[in-house]
């Protein structure tokens, strides 16, 4: 069984927190200055959210390294491959959050900042479902190593985040309902369950 050194705790412990505050203000920023129901690019908020969303990104990976350990994925094979493939998942986002910021402010570019921002949501709903499998294979593996609320906060947001994606890809979700899903899933339970590891690295 590998176990996390003092290092490995303290440093997720911080990229947890990291994580689940950039969620936070990320979303906080577009509604207090922009329109987060936007498909395209709002040169309002663009470069805030991409910072914000390059560091989440960027610390959520740490998260997902060190939880490899954390949960013993050695003799986890689903939680270790799920974890894995999210990883990968994690990575590309961090690296294409500039792209939109990046065509805003450069000329003669092949597409426009809308058309970037689109096609990076393209895959929205992939990125959704893998993300409720990844919190349902955390939590079947999960040995009291999480604290009580970050158990309910990841129940609750896997389920939401599953519901949402089957039922926007269906459309099967009632109007009015997409939103409230979306951000009591994907904004308050989802980092809420983030924050939950740094109380678990840190008595690792």
């Amino acid at each position: 069984m590998n176990t996390l050194s003092d290092s490995e705790k303290r440093i997720g412990s911080l990229m947890a927190r990291i994580s689940a505050v950039c969620i936070f203000l990320s979303f906080g920023v577009q509604v207090a200055l922009g329109d987060p129901g936007s498909a395209g690019y709002d040169s309002a908020t663009g470069g805030i959210v991409a910072t914000l969303n390059y560091a989440q990104a960027f610390s959520f990976l740490f998260v997902l390294a060190f939880s490899l350990k954390l949960f013993n994925a050695e003799e986890n094979a689903y939680f270790r491959v799920v974890t894995q493939a999210f990883f990968v998942v994690i990575a590309i986002n961090m690296v294409n959050s500039f792209n939109a910021t990046g065509y805003f402010n450069n000329e003669g570019t092949i597409f426009t900042p809308d058309q970037i921002q689109i096609l990076q949501n393209v895959n929205a709903w992939g990125w959704n479902l893998l993300a409720g499998i990844v919190v349902l294979c955390v939590l079947s593996v999960n040995e009291d190593q999480l604290p009580t609320y970050g158990v309910y906060a990841g129940w609750g947001g896997a389920i939401l985040i599953l519901a949402f994606s089957i039922g926007s890809i269906f459309g099967l979700l009632p109007e009015g309902a997409f939103i409230l899903i979306a951000v009591l899933g994907g904004v308050v339970l989802f980092p809420a369950f983030i924050f939950s590891f740094s109380s678990a690295f840190s008595k690792a």
